[in-house]
């Protein structure tokens, strides 16, 4: 080294620079790599995905059959609301649907969410949109945000009319007519074939199923009434378990406005935040504030209040709470531990459930 100072220095130095230059391309790709997965992440994924046994290997199709069950997906809801780290979640619906402008028709990856979760899910989300609406407005019910792939190909425009159509899990087909919210730039690459649309928008085929099949869905004393008198086959749309609410007061009316008419307050969830269930320790005395709240929007609103699984306790609070169900006293012990007798099934129900129902939608 001290006998050739000058080829050592070279030699030296030039270790030192390759070496620099190697700690700095691989300090930029992997800041490359993290910006790249961010992206993706605040964009489209979100930080964790939660699906149902199955479905991940069978993705590429989006099964409908393997969509988590409302039960389980409650469960999923308040696990993840018990976890402080957690500050959003956002339930989506994807499907396989046809996609037209009544000129053209192709393929199109539908995913039905409620705005304002995806934005906080997503916050990056709006920073997609080439055209049009940047806001939770631009997934309102009836409109939808294309993927640029097919608005370049296809000229669709912002405003436009469309048409989706999508097969349900039962084989029927079912369309739907939107309007086109906004552009939207693809994060998985120039293939990208995935839209956005309100989730009551996916909800919605389940009222065109209903409409086909020829039936009614009971909503109001005149609907029961009417179907009733004309023999009509009709359908009421009810809940197993309240925690889909998520502690938001608000989304009952928005459920009552679906035609929610017949509510049950807990399921098979011990964590439930509404009130106590019958097989487990209870932990809230009977109902929780938003439990008794709830019980008084369920009245306010015309909804049947259901106390199966309710333990004493939560089934004493309902009925005292509901104008009509202190008829149930004599059988409260009975009813909480599930081991009702024909005939006193009957005295709770007058005879039948239309008595009972009729009674709430009055409320």
């Amino acid at each position: 080294l001290l006998r050739y100072t000058r080829r050592s220095l070279l030699t030296v130095s030039l270790i030192a620079f390759g070496v620099v230059f190697v700690l700095v391309f691989v300090a930029m790709t992997g800041s490359f790599k993290e910006a790249i997965v961010a992206s993706i992440t605040d964009s489209y994924l979100g930080h964790v995905q939660v699906h149902r046994r199955g479905y991940v290997a069978s993705i590429e199709s989006l099964p409908l059959n393997l969509n988590i069950e409302p039960a389980k997906l409650a469960e999923i809801q308040q696990a993840l609301r018990e976890v402080p780290e957690v500050a959003g979640a956002s339930e989506r619906i994807k499907f396989n649907a046809m996609f037209s402008t009544f000129v053209e028709t192709t393929g199109l990856r539908v995913t039905a969410v409620y705005p304002d979760r995806e934005f906080a899910v997503c916050p990056k989300l709006p920073t997609r949109v080439a055209q049009g609406d940047r806001t939770p407005a631009a997934l309102a019910r009836g409109k939808i945000l294309v993927p640029e792939l097919l608005a370049r190909g296809m000229g669709i425009k912002v405003g436009a009319t469309v048409v989706v159509v999508a097969t349900n899990k039962d084989g029927s087909v079912n369309g739907k007519t939107l309007l086109v919210s906004g552009i939207l730039e693809s994060a998985t690459g120039p293939g990208g074939r995935d839209g956005y649309i309100h989730f009551e928008d996916g909800m919605e085929r389940r009222r065109q199923r209903i409409r086909e099949e020829g039936l009614v869905e009971v909503a109001s004393t005149e609907s029961l009434d009417r179907v009733l008198r004309e023999h009509t086959p009709a359908v009421v749309l009810s809940a197993e378990g309240a925690d889909f609410l998520e502690g938001d007061p608000a989304y009952l009316d928005r459920a009552r406005a679906e035609g929610l008419v017949h509510l049950q307050l807990v399921h098979y969830y011990a964590q439930s935040g509404i009130g106590d269930i019958s097989t487990e320790e209870p932990r809230h005395g009977g109902l929780s504030e938003f439990g008794g709240n709830l019980v008084r929007a369920c009245n306010r609103l015309g909804i049947l209040v259901d106390v199966a699984h309710c333990s004493n306790a939560a089934f004493g609070l309902v009925r005292t709470i509901m104008p009509g169900y202190e008829e149930f006293a004599a059988l409260e012990d009975e009813l909480a531990r599930r081991k009702l007798k024909d005939e006193e099934i009957g005295s709770v129900l007058g005879g039948n459930y239309v008595r009972v129902l009729r009674q709430a939608l009055a409320a």
